[in-house]
């Protein structure tokens, strides 16, 4: 009951979520940014997923703030899971807040990280089977991917109609524009504007896209150290807390830090590990996955244009913010911010930073318009390579043939991989011509 009313102030006065703390900092934030991720509430449930530190809460706030200026207060209700632990004490909150406010008509409530609920989905069931979540919007967030589609598979009757499942994901550089500097991206002709875009793109390629980061690095001019630690322990915690050893992980980063952007297959990961099973390594890359921590594709089939799962595989980073925290933990590095500036200096590293922002932009831009409830970018966006490994390109799109290469370079070569591909865009620095432009004005389109 107390801490039911504590997380639900505006029961009281609906003016209340306006001391929300999560609102309150983003007031003081040089960031702005609300993801539209649900444009209509339709009674069922929904699954916010996304990494720690992302953002979820603050994105429930924001949602409750603008329900609350057609909705009776007594029919929204949020509650911070991590403050419970059995289904059971799920279910007894929840019936709790019907008791107390006895509600009428359509009812909000938001599960807030309720991973850390065993077996919730079972609660939420049972409270759908007795009739008692009738007329509800269910919104529930987590921070393990693997976790939450389990759980859905326990719930099909129960979800609703249309798309349910939804990824918040760190910022793309469009979004980040968005959010910083939303003038720049209402220009007709971008082009125009390239230097003060470039601009923008290398505090990008410092910040990656989440929003404290971002909007610490605005204000200040750096990055703290604490920042990098933050992120670098909420990695390590979660493989913990789903049985993956800080050893191995770490033995495994190491080695997708050695092979980055290269081709590559789980046995050749183990090289120079002390994880002998390919079966063990796709466990722990499947865990990093799961966590929001990095992304891999498959190599395409050239014939069958469909991906070749037993072949090898390339893995990203999910967000070069992610890279740099991960960085810190396997090479013990105590200033990020100055080491990484410098190193965003060397052309063959912001590539490889580069090739995984283009993936990052690929994959989201390609979920978020996907109509499909459990779309997955891997059946869609893939690399290729021919069989004597002579041409190689970065992504190939499934839909059109659409190919891509980075080239982090003021000066490029002639291509061979257009003989394969005629329909392949070149990204570079600042290089502009047919089949050319630069990343930082292709990483800006929707």
């Amino acid at each position: 009951m107390e801490e039911l009313t504590r997380l639900n102030p505006w029961w009281k006065s609906r003016d209340a979520i306006e001391n929300d703390f999560h609102l309150t900092k983003i007031k003081n934030a040089v960031i702005s940014w609300y993801p539209n991720l649900i444009q209509k509430f339709i009674p069922g449930v929904y699954s916010i997923r996304g990494p720690r530190q992302i953002g979820k809460t603050t994105w429930i706030k924001q949602t409750i703030k603008n329900l609350l200026q057609s909705v009776p207060p007594e029919n929204i209700m949020y509650f911070n899971c991590d403050l419970l632990h059995s289904k059971e004490d799920l279910v007894k909150v929840l019936r709790k807040y019907a008791e107390l406010l006895q509600p009428a008509g359509i009812k909000y409530i938001f599960l807030d990280e309720v991973s850390y609920v065993s077996e919730w989905q079972l609660g939420v069931k049972h409270l759908y089977d007795s009739g008692e979540l009738k007329d509800t919007v269910l919104v529930i967030t987590g921070s393990y991917s693997i976790d939450i589609k389990k759980a859905f598979e326990k719930l099909p009757g129960r979800l609703g109609e249309g798309k349910r499942h939804y990824k918040l994901l760190p910022l793309t550089f469009r979004e980040y524009l968005s959010a910083i500097n939303s003038s720049l991206l209402e220009k007709k002709n971008l082009k125009l504007y390239i230097d003060e875009l470039n601009r923008e793109f290398k505090d990008y390629l410092l910040t990656g896209g989440f929003p404290a980061v971002i909007d610490y690095y605005k204000k200040n001019s750096a990055i703290d150290e604490s920042l990098y630690e933050t992120y670098k322990n909420w990695i390590i915690g979660d493989l913990e807390k789903w049985g993956k050893s800080e050893r191995n992980s770490k033995q495994l980063f190491k080695r997708i830090f050695e092979t980055y952007t290269s081709e590559i297959n789980w046995d050749t990961l183990s090289g120079g590990t002390d994880i002998k099973s390919h079966t063990t390594v796709k466990e722990y890359v499947s865990a990093f996955e799961d966590i929001f921590a990095i992304e891999f594709i498959y190599k395409m089939d050239y014939n069958k244009k469909t991906p070749d799962y037993p072949k090898s595989k390339k893995i990203y980073f999910s967000d070069p913010f992610i890279y740099y925290s991960v960085w810190k933990w396997c090479f013990g590095e105590e200033n990020c911010f100055n080491f990484f500036k410098e190193q965003l200096q060397n052309p063959l590293f912001v590539s490889k930073i580069v090739e995984g922002m283009v993936l990052n932009h690929l994959a989201k831009h390609l979920e978020q318009k996907s109509s499909l409830d459990r779309f997955d970018y891997k059946d869609a966006v893939f690399y290729w390579r021919n069989r004597t490994n002579s041409v190689e390109v970065d992504f190939v799109l499934k839909q059109g043939m659409q190919a891509f290469e980075a080239k982090w370079s003021e000066q490029v070569r002639s291509i061979e991989s257009k003989r394969y591909f005629s329909n392949l865009l070149l990204l570079t620095k600042n290089l502009e011509g047919k089949g050319t432009e630069p990343v930082s004005l292709f990483l800006t389109k929707e």
